[in-house]
């Protein structure tokens, strides 16, 4: 497994006629995974993972596994009942930021609910919880039931506000229908059948995603609406490959592969920020010296690792063993870049590549990583 970083939400994509809609492009088609200098088959795997944490190889890979994820309580069979309500009578010219909410008990080991579209979310010290959504009349909601089906729906309430101390206030919430399904079903709802995820790596994030997002010992899933989208662009992207070794066999494995960087506008001009994971390399039995060269014709703001020098084509970096900690460096077109005054960051075009000794000729500054992996395996010794 190789872990190369995220698909930005900034693309590249491409326009599906047929669906009317933008689509991602496989970007990883053009790379190759190499064993001495031959092509071989490479598979792309999804896991969820927030770069705001440290990366834990051992974690993280406990994500993939082929097939479905074995949970104490998620299973592909585990029963979901769906309720789909409208919300009426709510005085909105009296109460315009009017909220409705339920309270869920804490979790018995039975059924958890998950609120679609849910703005907010409080909790006690027992587990017991309560979701909301903004009240507009003549919307829909869905609640989800996950798990055993309830006998006694919780009791929808109005409020003035999300505010825990507003007053409550009159509303209807009218139950339009009800229906059934797997849990299975359910995580594949959003699936893209015609996308580059895996069926199961898909299943896998959704268990993930709604186990984050539940407070110890409650009942119910909160999953903002504000982040519900953004949770599932945070898919890591690996490569699954296999290498056979006879003993005492050397060998030479290159991996190409497409890495984004964030895009840091609070500056001028912007800065690239990069991360190339090192420390899943910690796992393996020995490790040699690591060589990065970094191709650019933007400089080098600041890095993670002493010892960078200056080249003719951009940096290099050398290391005998492997470094502690990941590589971060950042780019940008001149030495020293000064902060904006109240500009937002976000992501614009750009991309990093590793194995390529080239420059693309792009809007922003791409750099190219290469980093060259010898393995080997000593001979056995005879019994």
């Amino acid at each position: 497994m190789f872990p190369f970083g995220y698909y930005p939400e900034y693309g590249p994509e491409e326009y599906d006629e047929e669906n009317q809609v933008y689509k991602r492009i496989d970007d990883t088609a053009k790379f190759d995974i190499k064993i001495n200098d031959k092509e071989i088959k490479k598979n792309l795997r999804h896991s969820l993972y927030y770069s705001d944490f440290d990366f834990d190889i051992h974690k993280e890979m406990s994500f993939l596994i082929d097939g479905y994820i074995k949970d104490d309580f998620y299973s592909p069979e585990l029963p979901v009942t769906k309720y789909v309500y409208e919300i009426g009578g709510v005085d909105k010219e009296l109460y315009k930021l009017a909220t409705a909410g339920i309270e869920v008990p804490s979790f018995d080991g039975k059924r958890k609910y998950y609120l679609e579209q849910s703005y907010g979310f409080t909790t006690d010290d027992k587990g017991g919880a309560r979701i909301g959504i903004t009240a507009e009349n003549g919307k829909e909601v869905e609640l989800y039931v996950i798990g055993e089906p309830t006998k006694e729906m919780p009791e929808w309430k109005f409020y003035e506000s999300s505010s825990n101390e507003s007053k409550e206030i009159k509303g209807e919430m009218q139950l339009k229908s009800t229906s059934k399904m797997t849990f299975k079903e359910f995580a594949l709802t959003s699936y893209d059948k015609g996308g580059q995820i895996l069926e199961s790596d898909w299943y896998n994030i959704i268990v993930e995603l709604y186990k984050q997002a539940t407070v110890e010992n409650s009942g119910a899933i909160f999953i903002s609406v504000y982040d519900t989208g953004e949770r599932l662009k945070s898919l890591l992207r690996w490569y699954e490959y296999e290498i056979t070794l006879a003993p005492g066999e050397k060998i030479t494995n290159t991996i190409e592969a497409p890495m984004y960087p964030t895009i840091d506008e609070e500056y001028d001009p912007d800065i690239y920020r990069y991360n190339y994971l090192l420390s899943p390399a910690s796992t393996w039995a020995k490790f040699g010296n690591l060589n990065v060269d970094i191709n650019t014709p933007f400089y080098l703001i600041d890095n993670s690792q002493d010892g960078f020098t200056k080249t003719k084509t951009g940096y290099n970096f050398k290391s005998s063993g492997l470094p502690e900690g990941e590589l971060r460096f950042s780019l940008s077109a001149v030495e020293k870049p000064e902060r904006k005054s109240n500009i937002g960051t976000f992501y614009i075009l750009g991309m990093l590549m590793f194995g390529l000794l080239q420059i693309l000729p792009i809007i922003v500054g791409v750099v190219t990583v290469v980093v060259l992996v010898v393995v080997w395996v000593r001979k056995r010794r005879r019994e």
